[in-house]
C-alpha cells in the first residue's frame, strides 16, 4: 500500500467579507466521483430528503453552471480549467415588520433599561426571514461530506506503483459538520495539513485578528447586530506551543480546536480539530468562516 504523506487538493472554502459570500471551490478532477455519490441512493441523502424535503433534483445541478440546493441557495460563481466555484451569500435571518415590538412595547429599551435586543432597538417587531441561512447550511453539508469521502477513497488502498495524485497542490483544510442542532449536538470537525502550523508560526497579529473579526462580522450581519466591542471579544483565536490552535465563539465554552488524539479525519496525516459545546448553526458557520479566512490568508501569502 502506498504511503500517503499529503492529501491532494480536493476543495477549499473562501470568504469575501465585502459581499458576505462563502465560496466552495471544488477541483474538477473529483467532480465525477462527487456527482456519482450525490445521485446514488445513500442513507445520508434519504435522511436529508425525509427530514427537510426535496429529492435528487435538489443537488442535480452540482457540477454545472447552475444554482442548486434547497431553494437554490447555492449559486454558481465561476469556472476555470481546473475548478468550479459555488457560493452562499449571507443575509439577515430576521427582518423588521411594522408591528410594535412585544418586549419593549415600542420604546426601544427593555426592562433592564438596555437597548432592546429583540427589535434591535428599533421598536419594531422582528420575525424570521423567509430566506433563513439554514437552507444554505443544509445544502452545503452533504456536498462537503461526499467530497471528504471521495478524497479519502482516492488516498487509500492504492498500490505503490499505481497511485498518483491528480494535482501537485495539497489540501490545507477540510471540514465536516452535522445538519442537526441542539445542546452539544451541532457538531463540527476540521482537519489541517501540517503546513498550516508552519504558516501560523510566522503569521502576523493583523492576519490572526482578521479571522476573528470576520467571524464576528458574520454574526452581526446574520442577527442584525450593531458592532460591539464586548461581543467581538467573545470571538478568539489561540495558537500556543507551536503545536495547537483553536477558535472560540460566543456560547458555553464553545470551541473548535486541535486535540491530543493522534488520528482523526484522515488517519495520521495532519491534525484534527474537535468541537466543544457547539449547539447551533451560527456557531458552526462562524467556525467555517474562520477556517475559510485562514485558508485564504495562507494562499495569499504563499502564491508567488
Amino acid at each position: 500500500m502506498a504511503r500517503i504523506t499529503q492529501l491532494p487538493l480536493c476543495y477549499r472554502f473562501s470568504f469575501n467579507i465585502e459581499t458576505m459570500t462563502l465560496s466552495l471551490i471544488i477541483q474538477k478532477w473529483l467532480m465525477p466521483e462527487l456527482q456519482k455519490r450525490l445521485r446514488a441512493e445513500t442513507l445520508l441523502m434519504d435522511y436529508m430528503y425525509r427530514e427537510y424535503g426535496g429529492d435528487k433534483t435538489v443537488f442535480a445541478s452540482c457540477g454545472e453552471q447552475l444554482s442548486f440546493g434547497y431553494e437554490n441557495a447555492i449559486q454558481f460563481l465561476f469556472e476555470t480549467d481546473t475548478e468550479i466555484a459555488y457560493g452562499y451569500t449571507f443575509t439577515p435571518v430576521i427582518e423588521p415588520t411594522e408591528e410594535i415590538c412585544d418586549r419593549c412595547n415600542g420604546t426601544k429599551i427593555d426592562h433592564f433599561e438596555h437597548p432592546c435586543n429583540d427589535c434591535r432597538a428599533t421598536g419594531k417587531k422582528h420575525v424570521q426571514s423567509k430566506r433563513h441561512f439554514q437552507q444554505g447550511m443544509l445544502s452545503l453539508c452533504p456536498i462537503v461530506r461526499f467530497l471528504n469521502g471521495a478524497l479519502l477513497d482516492n488516498c487509500t488502498d492504492k498500490n505503490d506503483h499505481d497511485w498518483k495524485s491528480e494535482t501537485n497542490e495539497k489540501q490545507l483544510i477540510a471540514l465536516e459538520w452535522t445538519d442537526t442542532t441542539g445542546m452539544h449536538n451541532c457538531s463540527i470537525s476540521a482537519w489541517t495539513d501540517d503546513f498550516v502550523f508552519e504558516w501560523l508560526k510566522q503569521a502576523s497579529d493583523i492576519e490572526l485578528q482578521q479571522m476573528t473579526y470576520t467571524m464576528a462580522r458574520v454574526e452581526e450581519v446574520l442577527l442584525r447586530k450593531d458592532p460591539d466591542a464586548y461581543s467581538r471579544r467573545l470571538f478568539r483565536f489561540d495558537f500556543y506551543d507551536g503545536t495547537h490552535f483553536g477558535f472560540q465563539a460566543p456560547g458555553n465554552a464553545c470551541t473548535l480546536g486541535t486535540s491530543s488524539y493522534t488520528s482523526g479525519m484522515f488517519g495520521s496525516i495532519g491534525k484534527t480539530l474537535s468541537p466543544h459545546n457547539v449547539d447551533n448553526r451560527f456557531q458552526q458557520i462562524e467556525f467555517i468562516v474562520g477556517l475559510a479566512v485562514l485558508n485564504d490568508l495562507i494562499i495569499k501569502s504563499t502564491v508567488k
